[in-house]
Formats: structure tokens, C-alpha cells, sequence
């Protein structure tokens, strides 16, 4: 038996917790937004995008809130999560690449 408080149908959880996590993707998105001035080059690159994907998890999961209220959205949801996972892919590319360069050997100084 499930607690009323892990209940999907019954649980405060359910409709504040839809309402929260949208708030946190636009949240996150803001902040790297605001940030991407403090950065450059690589860094830079990867602040905008990750943006980019907190935009695009905001949609997401509002795709998600709107498939419970119509079934006819409920493809939306996949797609959105899709999409989300793809968009952290390339917010991250960059930095993947960065890091998994080879190390240049140090010149020697005269």
C-alpha cells in the first residue's frame, strides 16, 4: 500500500512539484545566462548552451504538465525529455572536447 503522500492521483506532491520544477529550469537558465558574460572562449561556449538547455527542460516539463491535462500532448513529454537530453549533449560538447584533447608538451625555455 502506498503512503497518501507518494500517491500520484491523491498527493499535494504531484501538482506543486509540476509547478517547482519548471521554476528551477528557468531559474538555472537565467543564472547561466547571467553568467555567460562572466566567461569566454570554452567556458563561455558551454555557459550559453547549458542556457539554451534550461530553456528547453522548462518546455519539457511544461510538455509534461500539459500531457496529464491532455492526452493529446503526451507525446510531447518524450519528445521534450528528448530533446532536453539532446540539448545537454551539445551544451557540453565543447567542454568534452576541451578536456579530452592531448596535452601539448611544454617548450623549453633558454
Amino acid at each position: 500500500m502506498v503512503p497518501e503522500l507518494l500517491n500520484y492521483k491523491v498527493s499535494f506532491l504531484n501538482p506543486l512539484l509540476k509547478i517547482i520544477v519548471p521554476l528551477i529550469f528557468l531559474f538555472g537558465a537565467y543564472y547561466f545566462y547571467r553568467a555567460r558574460n562572466a566567461y569566454g572562449g570554452e567556458m563561455g561556449k558551454v555557459v550559453r548552451r547549458l542556457a539554451f538547455a534550461g530553456v528547453i527542460g522548462f518546455f519539457a516539463m511544461s510538455l509534461r504538465y500539459a500531457g496529464d491535462l491532455f492526452s493529446v500532448w503526451k507525446w510531447g513529454e518524450s519528445l521534450g525529455y528528448l530533446v532536453f537530453g539532446i540539448a545537454n549533449v551539445y551544451a557540453v560538447w565543447p567542454l568534452l572536447t576541451f578536456l579530452t584533447k592531448s596535452p601539448q608538451p611544454a617548450k623549453k625555455q633558454k
